[in-house]
């Protein structure tokens, strides 16, 4: 029995080699890397080290595994509620969120005032430069949809929830120029206004694109928004953002493609940038020309994350020349980023809340770091 066992065992083991000889390859749908083959040891082997190893390594590799995955991913997505998959939830009526947005940020280092206290010292060095400084939160879906989550989900939502209401209360009373997308967004929510976040996704919906815009433009530059500009020139289907990310699964939505078209006495020029040859990322600059009455004059700079991706086309035909940076180059290109840096009249941080804790920090404390920053 022990020889059958063994053979039965080495078999499985050797499956995905064989499979591999026959063109048969293994792939991750679920947004991680797969588990490679454990190096067997007399440790690893006596206290079964090896074998759990192996059996999770044989999960990942067996020939059809996609399409089992696929299959028990369609499965928990369509008759259950709780985790679907190790990072994603499902709320009511089949809502999906990312774990990111609704577990506890409170083991993170960074609280309220270190956040409030970054800002106002990264506004005061701006100033400095005679720049205006603006930093905005967006919103994320736990907080403009809660009722779409769980008893249970909000439950573990519940410290993000008070971290948050903090912070707006500290952003109230700080000298800082914060912009307050909270606000908005729940009257919005509470006028049954058009979706900002799809059922199926963890970022905001191209309408949210132009909510957010229009919402950041009437802080920076009131009465500048121009609502007969906007136009909706066609529908497109995208996959569903967490089912394909997380749970390989292609589940179609149709969305809205808005375009901003200010007439023939303003053009908006399109460039999209490397800071420098290393850049991992594209930097995005937008020019425009016409009336200055119409726009908002001078450089722009808008550091962000991708929560900033939807309103960025719809904001820029606004401004006479804006970037859009992200923070990783940020990080990663600081002596680029302060060269452009230095001459712009005004500099935005835009991120998502649940970031909070991990961009901001990081990206302010860099900038502070930078001995030169100043004209």
């Amino acid at each position: 029995m022990s020889r059958v066992f063994v053979i039965i065992f080495l078999a499985f083991l050797l499956a995905p080699t064989i499979s591999g000889f026959f063109g048969i390859q293994p792939k991750s749908i679920e947004n991680r890397d797969l588990e490679k083959p454990p190096a067997p040891s007399v440790h690893s082997i006596m206290n079964a080290e090896y074998f759990l190893e192996a059996g999770a390594y044989l999960k990942d590799n067996l020939p059809l595994r996609i399409e089992a995955v696929r299959l028990h991913n369609w499965l928990l997505l369509h008759s259950s509620a709780g985790s679907v998959s190790p990072r994603v939830y499902q709320g009511r009526g089949g809502e999906l969120f990312l774990d990111i947005e609704i577990k506890s940020p409170c083991s993170r280092p960074v609280f309220p005032a270190d956040l409030i206290e970054m800002v106002e010292k990264f506004q005061t060095r701006a100033e400095r430069n005679h720049q205006t400084f603006y930093f905005v939160f967006m919103p994320n879906k736990a907080f403009s949809y809660p009722e779409r989550m769980t008893s249970a989900l909000a439950g573990m939502e519940a410290c993000a929830a008070s971290r948050r209401a903090e912070l707006r209360a500290a952003m109230r009373e700080s000298p800082a120029r914060f912009v307050d997308l909270w606000t908005p967004t729940e009257q919005h929510v509470q006028d049954e206004g058009e979706r900002l976040f799809p059922k199926l996704g963890r970022h905001s919906t191209t309408f949210a694109g132009v909510f957010f815009a229009r919402e950041l433009l009437n802080e920076i530059a009131p009465g500048k928004w121009d609502p007969d500009a906007l136009q909706a020139v066609a529908e497109h289907t995208v996959s569903s953002e967490l089912p394909l990310r997380f749970m390989g699964l292609n589940l179609p939505e149709t969305r809205t493609i808005y375009h901003v078209d200010r007439g023939p006495a303003l053009t908006t020029r399109y460039e999209e940038i490397k800071l420098t040859p290393e850049s991992t990322r594209n930097s995005f600059r937008f020019t425009t020309t016409g009336a200055d009455d119409h726009l908002v004059t001078g450089r722009t700079m808008v550091f962000h994350d991708s929560f900033m991706d939807a309103p960025r086309d719809i904001l820029a035909p606004y401004f006479e020349e804006i970037y859009f940076i992200h923070w990783g180059e940020f990080m990663a290109q600081p002596e680029k980023v302060r060269e452009i840096l230095f001459p712009a009249d005004r500099v935005i941080f835009a991120y998502v809340e649940d970031l909070k804790e991990e961009a901001v920090p990081n990206t302010i404390g860099s900038t502070l770091r930078l001995d030169a920053y100043s004209r």
